[in-house]
This record gives C-alpha cells, structure tokens and sequence, in this order.
C-alpha cells in the first residue's frame, strides 16, 4: 500500500482530500499517480482533481511536470482573477 491508495479510495467514496506540502517538483507526480489510482479503480464517474497554486510561475510549475508524468491528463489553467483587468 503507498499513500495514494488511502486518498483514491476516500476520493472514491466521494470524500474530499486536501494534500500539502508535498516536495517542490514532486506534486505533479502526486496528482498524475492519484489519477492513474482513480482510473484503475474504474470510477464510473467524473473525477475533478482541483491544485491551486500560490502564483502563476508555481501553476506553470505543476503543468509542465504533469505533461511529462501524464500526457494524458487533460489540464484546464485558470490563471489568477484578483489582478486580470
């Protein structure tokens, strides 16, 4: 067991999960295996896995890592509102 099993499986029971202070660099890799862990538990329905970011670098920091660990991820980025004209 590691620990995305715990996480899949309350996710899975549809239970909400706040994960922090993973590594700098390793969080994309966090929500690519708690992805792939949804996946192969054959959920039935729509997953949204939400990551909020402090800034806009430190979202473009999770994106890019997440395309190489999960190509097959599709990403939606909602840059930062508070200072959009």
């Amino acid at each position: 067991m590691n620990f995305v099993d715990p996480v899949a499986r309350r996710l899975g029971q549809g239970g909400a999960v706040t994960l922090a202070r993973a590594p700098e660099g390793y969080d994309s890799f966090v929500v690519a295996d708690l992805t792939h862990a949804l996946a192969a538990a054959g959920e039935t329905r729509a997953v949204t896995l939400v990551v909020v970011a402090r800034d806009g670098m430190r979202a473009q920091n999770i994106i890019d890592p997440l395309a190489f660990a999960a190509p097959e991820i599709e990403v939606l980025h909602l840059p930062s509102w508070d200072c959009q004209p």
